[in-house]
């Protein structure tokens, strides 16, 4: 029944991201709105890796629950890269034309990545690391758009 509600709760997760983005206007909105979702995604990303520990020890009975489960995280990283992909193409293609974003993004993305596979010690620091540069480079990205435009 807990394993079966874990997956329940991810897949609602999952759900409820999929009606945000495909909700949206596909023509303009989309882009931006998935740069603001990806910022939004990055630091809760980080915000959870912070609070974890915390919450972990304060209230052992959550050490179960779906807040700790890797198939969360690992749909959190898919949704950022995919929103990431999409949104930094579009702009540095029809707006800005600057890498500096997809570098940043990159390099975020591979951290949090190797992160989830390797599981060291380091998981949370890289984590919270590849977050906040997967949050910036989008960050960075609406704004050179602005800034160009």
């Amino acid at each position: 029944s807990s394993l079966s509600q874990r997956y329940f709760n991810i897949f609602s997760f999952a759900i409820m991201l999929q009606k945000a983005i495909f909700v949206i206007d596909m023509k303009s909105k989309f882009y931006h709105n998935s740069s603001k979702i990806g910022i939004v995604l990055s630091f809760i990303c980080a915000i959870h890796c912070i609070l974890m520990p915390i919450i972990m020890m304060s209230f052992p009975f959550l050490n179960n629950s779906f807040l700790h489960d890797p198939i969360l995280e690992w749909l959190i990283l898919g949704s950022l890269i995919f929103l990431g992909v999409f949104s930094l193409d579009h702009y540095k293609k029809k707006h800005h034309g600057s890498n500096s974003p997809m570098i940043i993004f990159g390099i975020g993305s591979t951290l949090c990545f190797f992160s989830l596979i390797i599981h060291s010690e380091f998981h949370q620091s890289l984590m919270i690391i590849g977050s906040v540069l997967i949050a910036i480079s989008q960050a960075m990205n609406l704004t050179l758009k602005r800034v160009i435009q």
